[in-house]
């Protein structure tokens, strides 16, 4: 079985490489990283018998790579997931079970590459979200009180 936490270097079969960038050898033991320019980099005697100078964030990057998962749509969450759309929050939807989404994303920063769960986090022992009706407008609300006006609980 495949173990989800390291992988081995293809073309350096007595190197693996774990999940958090760490290098080890065939018996299991670290091999020391340098950092240059803000990249963590090795020496590994490769399956050809060269040593080669290996950028080890960028090679954990591409053997960690997961395929692309399909990315929620306004489509996939109002039918498939049965969210509701907030009365006076367009930009986004409930489920029965208080699971908000954002439907609308905004057109730029690391949020606009599709819809998006938005996270809930506790205070004082109940669920809140915090909603963004524009840049500057935004509000935080008991997820409970979303639920209730949304879906007549």
């Amino acid at each position: 079985m495949l173990n989800p936490y390291y992988r081995q270097i293809p073309y350096a079969k007595g190197y693996k490489v774990s999940i958090n960038r760490r290098l080890y050898n065939y018996c299991g033991g670290e091999i020391r990283t340098r950092v240059r320019s803000g990249a963590r980099y090795a020496s590994l005697q490769c399956d050809d018998h060269v040593r080669r100078y290996v950028n080890i964030d960028k090679l954990a990057d591409d053997l960690f790579a997961e395929e692309e998962t399909p990315l929620l749509t306004e489509d996939m969450i109002l039918n498939r997931l049965d969210a509701r759309p907030l009365l006076d929050w367009p930009r986004y939807a409930i489920t029965s079970y208080g699971a908000v989404y954002c439907i609308k994303p905004p057109k730029r920063g690391f949020k606009a590459r599709g819809c998006y769960l938005v996270t809930d986090r506790p205070i004082r022992g109940d669920m809140y979200v915090t909603l963004y009706k524009d840049k500057m407008t935004r509000k935080t609300l008991k997820v409970d009180d979303l639920i209730r006006s949304t879906w007549n609980y």
